[in-house]
């Protein structure tokens, strides 16, 4: 439900500033781009809003990894990234997400983009129930003459639990 304030007149009632327990989003929202992503983000993309992260997936390895500190509660792991084709049903890049004990994988298939060379944000729901999240994408499977290009990472509250990455 969201917060409403009426004006009392006159006094300055009803004010942001006299709330006492406001919800603080900026310590539950983290976005991760160009270097602040990976020391490899240092390709100019006129179509990304960061310097991006471009790989071949001629071999396998980790892209990036990232941890971020947040409050407990449900949140979307999404990525911005691009392929150069996309007629390839092959799980090519996995998503994995550690949360203390806890760790959900999703694979991501070049088929999954619309357009080849156009940017799409694919997304999961994760539960943070350790306070930490530990977000690793990686090139599981190698698939020659590709390239890919990574945007960013954003880690933001969900409102509900609705995935992209089946």
């Amino acid at each position: 439900m969201p917060i409403v304030f009426h004006g009392t007149g006159g006094g300055g009632g009803g004010t942001w500033s006299k709330v006492k327990e406001k919800p603080d989003w900026t310590n539950c929202t983290v976005m991760y781009g160009g270097t602040a992503l990976s020391s490899s983000a240092t390709t100019t993309d006129s179509a990304a809003q960061y310097k991006v992260i471009s790989r071949s997936t001629g071999s396998t390895g980790d892209i990036f990894t990232k941890s971020a500190t947040l409050p407990k509660g449900l949140y979307s792991v999404m990525i911005r990234m691009k392929v150069s084709t996309i007629s390839s049903s092959s799980n090519v890049f996995k998503l994995t997400i550690v949360d203390g004990s806890t760790t959900t994988t999703k694979y991501i298939r070049p088929s999954m983009f619309k357009t080849a060379n156009g940017y799409t944000t694919l997304g999961t729901a994760v539960e943070n129930t350790s306070g930490t999240l530990r977000v690793t994408l990686s090139i599981y499977n190698t698939l020659s003459n590709q390239t890919v290009c990574v945007d960013y990472l954003a880690i933001t509250p969900a409102m509900v639990g609705v995935t992209s990455i089946a």
